[in-house]
């Protein structure tokens, strides 16, 4: 019984590799342009129904208009396929995939490099992308990753985080530049109005603050002194 348990156990093990080795022969340049609606593989069984043991990982939760964001396939994987689509939109790709690691390589699906696969057999776990969105507002957005382990076991369309879309504030640099420049010099008339300050201007004669009445009242007040004191002395 053990022996023969032994002889099952290798024989799984050599169908099961046999299966990559068929997977990997038949799709050696990545999915097919078939599979940009499904992204179904090409091959018998189904899909697995349990939670995918990869992940796809962003560098950001929102979209500018082309600001490129890091995207990061994470876990083993011997095939897969990657795209990014609106929320509300179909099936279409939007952006494009670009700086892409060795044994990958981008895919046309309605579009230039919008979607990315593998080429040939995968030998890193986790594996990262450049994607550039699109020019405009297109809503929100999901990417979707298919991934295959081997023959029999693969994920389809697994999502990742929601993607919403972030309006890139304009730059005001040159007006602030233009109002800075463009501010007209107030110098000379806050001269004036210190210079004209409130009891700083001359006062008119006759009013208080004028040396000149000053300075005849007090001759007046002398010479009638005077006059009295010739008087006293002729009397």
């Amino acid at each position: 019984m053990a022996a023969q348990s032994i002889y099952s156990l290798l024989f799984r093990i050599a169908v099961i590799a046999a299966l990559n080795v068929i997977f990997i022969h038949a799709y050696p340049q990545g999915a097919p342009n078939s599979v940009c609606v499904s992204m179904v593989p090409n091959h018998s069984g189904q899909p697995q129904q349990i939670t995918a043991t990869n992940t796809l990982e962003l560098s950001s939760n929102t979209y500018s208009a082309n600001t490129p964001i890091t995207v990061t396939l994470k876990g083993a994987k011997v095939g897969f396929l990657i795209q990014a689509r609106r929320e509300n939109g179909g099936a279409t790709p939007v952006g494009k995939f670009s700086s892409v690691p060795t044994n990958t390589q981008t895919l046309a699906c309605s579009g230039d490099d919008n979607s990315v696969t593998h080429k040939g057999r995968v030998n890193a776990n986790d594996l990262t992308f450049t994607w550039t969105p699109p020019s405009t507002d297109v809503g929100n957005i999901i990417f979707y990753f298919t991934v295959v382990k081997s023959y029999a076991v693969f994920w389809v369309g697994q999502p990742s985080t929601t993607l919403t879309y972030q309006m890139t504030a304009p730059s005001n640099t040159n007006n602030m530049n233009e109002v800075v420049t463009n501010a007209p010099s107030n110098t000379n008339n806050m001269n004036e109005v210190v210079t004209n300050e409130p009891g700083n201007e001359p006062a008119p004669e006759g009013e208080p603050g004028s040396s000149g009445v000053s300075f005849r009242a007090d001759s007046i007040i002398i010479l009638f002194f005077v006059t009295c004191l010739s008087n006293v002395f002729v009397v």
